[in-house]
């Protein structure tokens, strides 16, 4: 018998505190350093990036309750995000350190880890690199973006790799706004693109090793939509989300979300209403440890007018942290 919980968004931090390894996956929407650009690149000024700071401090130290590895999105800087870090260290009794190099996306922003050295610690991590990523993620691709951070970390006994993601979002430049049905078929394509060359890689890890405990993490930027006839239109291929997945027949992923409960949560509250974008996939030999899976709603549900507001987690980002809780190390 399987003896794992659904758990939705109520009560998942009482249900594993304590007991359970817990891994989050956070936009942190456009962490960047302050600036006074005026564009529409998401420059913030210096006093909303304080109070983004106190309140991504607030959401991760109480809301989040400290998890022991956070895979991170739209982070500006290393330097920036190990100030997070530090501020977190100040509130918490954690040593949270921080890894996020700089990619190919034209605004700077990053992914990352976040991870506390007293239960966690980096063996080693590397930027995916090659002609394949170059061409799906990086100056040879159509948009270039976010190239993904792999990293291998030691939890107790247990080896885990993570790979952090943020796949082509549906984003709409205003020079664009005459087009955007084809704005946004572009970048579709773009994410399958990205999504077949992480694939690839996750494929080659599980060749080597089938037992390896492998999560993919992020923000995919699609739902969990499950693969279409191979002679479907363009538009029904299969999305990212399937193909990071993997076929029949191959050592597949798990998308996390199969722990939830029949309810689809929502990570994100876009033009075209609440979607879920963020998502945790697991190799074979990790999904037999996993527990849970919630969306925390912090911010998607939160009135508009706390964003400034430094003393409330809540609008701390423009999309809600996603959290589950494996039988790893000791969390």
């Amino acid at each position: 018998m399987d003896r794992r919980r659904p758990i939705g968004h109520n009560g998942i931090m009482d249900a594993i505190k304590g007991r359970l390894t817990r891994i989050a996956t956070f936009n942190l929407h456009n962490l960047l350093p302050a600036s006074t650009a005026a564009d529409d690149l998401g420059a913030i000024s210096r006093a909303a990036l304080e109070a983004r700071l106190a309140k991504l401090t607030l959401a991760i130290a109480n809301a989040l309750d400290l998890p022991a590895l956070i895979a991170v999105q739209e982070v500006g800087t290393e330097a920036l995000l190990g100030r997070l870090a530090a501020l977190i260290n100040a509130r918490a009794a954690t040593d949270y350190a921080a890894i996020a190099p700089p990619t190919s996306d034209r605004r700077g922003i990053r992914v990352g880890f976040l991870w506390d050295r007293r239960r966690v610690r980096l063996i080693g991590a590397h930027q995916l690199a090659g002609a394949a990523v170059a061409a799906a993620f990086g100056p040879d691709s159509p948009s270039p973006g976010r190239e993904p951070l792999v990293a291998d970390f030691a939890l107790g006994p247990d080896r885990l790799r993570c790979a952090v993601l943020h796949l082509k979002s549906d984003y709409v430049p205003l020079q664009n706004n005459d087009r955007p049905d084809a704005v946004r078929a572009a970048a579709a394509a773009q994410r399958r693109q990205q999504a077949r060359v992480l694939r690839a890689e996750v494929d080659r890890w599980l060749r080597a090793d089938a037992d390896l405990l492998a999560l993919v993490a992020g923000d995919i930027n699609a739902g969990p939509a499950a693969a279409a006839p191979p002679d479907a239109p363009e538009d029904a291929k299969p999305g990212p989300v399937a193909i990071l997945a993997g076929p029949e027949g191959t050592r597949r992923l798990t998308n996390l979300w199969a722990l939830a409960s029949d309810a689809t949560p929502a990570s994100f509250v876009g033009d075209r209403g609440p979607v879920l974008l963020d998502h945790l996939l697991a190799s074979p030999a990790l999904y037999s440890r996993a527990v849970t899976i919630a969306v925390l709603p912090l911010n998607t549900t939160a009135p508009p007018d706390l964003a400034l507001d430094p003393t409330t987690p809540a609008r701390c980002s423009d999309h809600d942290p996603v959290i589950a809780g494996f039988r790893l190390g000791r969390g």
